[in-house]
């Protein structure tokens, strides 16, 4: 889940109790705030994984997206 409508709406039809996100704050780790603030933009991530590749090679874990922009 990317945004921020869908979560609100998956909670109200009672499809999920709690939402977790995990690649979206690796790439935006002020989403939450984001959100809370009125700015409702979908979260950027796509999904790629390759924020995990570094762990593998016990590197810090980071958005290899963002390093690249």
């Amino acid at each position: 889940m990317r945004t921020f409508d869908l979560m609100e709406q998956v909670i109200k039809n009672q499809e999920a109790d709690f939402i977790s996100l995990c690649r979206p704050l690796i790439r935006e780790p002020e989403i939450i705030n984001r959100w809370r603030h009125g700015d409702r933009r979908r979260a950027t991530c796509i999904s790629c994984n390759r924020c995990f590749d570094a762990t593998l090679k016990g590197e810090q874990l980071l958005c290899v997206q963002s390093k690249s922009q």
